[in-house]
């Protein structure tokens, strides 16, 4: 490799070092950790992405390989030396257009870069036994222990397989955790108000790039092949706004129209909110930042849709003049992520339980406020992208135990080539029909997520 390309090995390393092993305020995301696009050619960039979510992929499985060749285990090497080894354990076990001894080479560099010169000796021992026994890994044994096997063959952390083994059994979490997203393509949903979904095919075909249509809603496809969203035409136009498969469903299931007076308390970037526009809907989208309002406003601007006023609200504090106001409220609330580890791999080495306990006393505090909104026989839909009983279900109890709501039956409302799918899923359509829905990958070719509907009672 060229030295363009040693330095995109040595950024990756630095980038999971942010990621992986800062703690507090000096951790970051993936995107955050990234650096500009600009800053790397084309080519470049392409690589940095492929090995730094390529290792976060497969994060668990390459620390058992390297623990069956070290003498000193993953948990005890120095944070840098983790970096270093991973991203060449996954470069010698899933790039087959990186030579081996490339890897091994470019490894023992980075070492001596970091100033690490008494270690060398080691990485290259280390790469070099991960070299002999490569298409050897033994996962523990299914039958024995069931959740380390799915743990380290998925690289999902133990204790988040146990969570969902203990929910909907092992042979349900292996086909949850196998539905991986393909991260080439992403899904639009065209805006129906603005363009037909023919032409918006059509006009991307004509631009070089990849259509394909997804299953259950006739207006929302997936493309691949293209440099950037914002620089497709559709997208440009505001013909079409970048959401995925499983969040459609959400205002596909809301009954909006011209005259329904609608409040997004979480509304940011405003996907739904746009949604909620293109069937007519007035709105009222606020969320707690400036920066954050000003991506819903760049929504609305970009799509054209003019009745929607974007406010700077803390969901947390309760506003009275709202109370009893709105037709349909949309909580889409911050939640832990775990439907969407498919496709960010890092959000499973980031949350914890702790985390999440925290995320569902937050989402309780917001719906405290968000079911006063609602007016009688008008609806609330409560909805996460993430797969996790504390922060779904048992919100769904918590509505339904203020005495205000009455679940509104899913399956009326959802497709049905959906609701097919839901008959082979963990929940099936009985929870469809008590008003919620947990969707899996695996199960459905989609993002997971999570979608209530409540009718508040007269």
């Amino acid at each position: 490799m060229n030295n363009a390309s040693h330095d995109v090995r040595n950024e990756a390393v630095n980038v999971l070092m942010l990621v992986l092993e800062k703690k507090g305020r000096d951790s970051r995301n993936l995107s955050e950790a990234m650096p500009p696009r600009n800053q790397l050619e084309p080519a470049e960039y392409a690589f940095l992405m492929q090995i730094t979510n390529g290792t976060l992929e497969h994060l668990l499985t390459i620390d058992e390989i390297i623990n069956k060749v070290s003498s000193v285990k993953v948990v005890h090497l120095k944070p840098v030396i983790r970096c270093i080894l991973r991203t060449a354990v996954y470069q010698i076990y899933y790039l087959n257009n990186v030579k081996h001894q490339v890897a091994v080479n470019e490894a023992v560099r980075l070492t001596e870069k970091h100033k690490l010169n008494g270690l060398k000796g080691f990485v290259n021992g280390v790469l070099r036994g991960v070299v002999r026994v490569k298409g050897q890994i033994q996962y523990p044994d299914k039958r024995r222990v069931p959740d380390k096997y799915l743990s380290v063959k998925y690289s999902m952390p133990v204790w988040i397989v146990q969570k969902w083994t203990a929910a909907y059994g092992v042979e349900a979490t292996e086909k949850i955790l196998s539905g991986k997203s393909d991260e080439s393509m992403i899904s639009l949903r065209v805006n129906k108000s603005k363009g037909d979904t023919e032409q918006v095919i059509e006009e991307l075909t004509n631009e070089g790039i990849k259509v394909v249509r997804n299953p259950y809603l006739d207006y929302s496809v997936r493309v691949s092949g293209f440099s950037s969203v914002s620089e497709m035409g559709p997208f440009a136009k505001g013909t079409v706004t970048a959401q995925d498969l499983s969040s459609t469903i959400v205002g596909e299931i809301a009954d909006v129209g011209p005259g329904t007076k609608c409040l997004d308390v979480c509304a940011a970037p405003g996907g739904k909110t746009m949604h909620l526009a293109d069937k007519g809907a007035s709105i009222i989208a606020c969320d707690r930042s400036e920066g954050k309002i000003k991506k819903i406003y760049q929504n609305m601007e970009r799509c054209g849709f003019q009745d929607i006023k974007a406010i700077v609200r803390d969901a947390r504090d309760f506003e009275p003049s709202w109370e009893e106001a709105f037709d349909f409220v949309l909580a889409d609330l911050p939640c832990s992520g775990l439907g969407v580890v498919g496709r960010k791999y890092d959000i499973r080495y980031r949350i914890s339980v702790t985390q999440i306990n925290e995320l569902s006393l937050l989402q309780k505090e917001i719906l405290n406020n968000t079911v006063k909104y609602v007016k009688k026989g008008g609806y609330l839909l409560y909805s996460t992208c993430t797969i996790s009983r504390s922060e779904n279900e048992e919100n769904v109890r918590w509505i339904l135990n203020t005495g205000l709501f009455e679940p509104v039956d899913l399956s009326e409302r959802l497709p049905k080539a959906m609701v097919e799918d839901a008959r082979k899923a963990p929940g099936g359509v009985s929870t469809m029909r008590q008003g919620y829905l947990q969707i899996f990958p695996g199960f459905y070719p989609c993002d997971g997520f999570f979608i209530s509907l409540f009718r508040r009672k007269a």
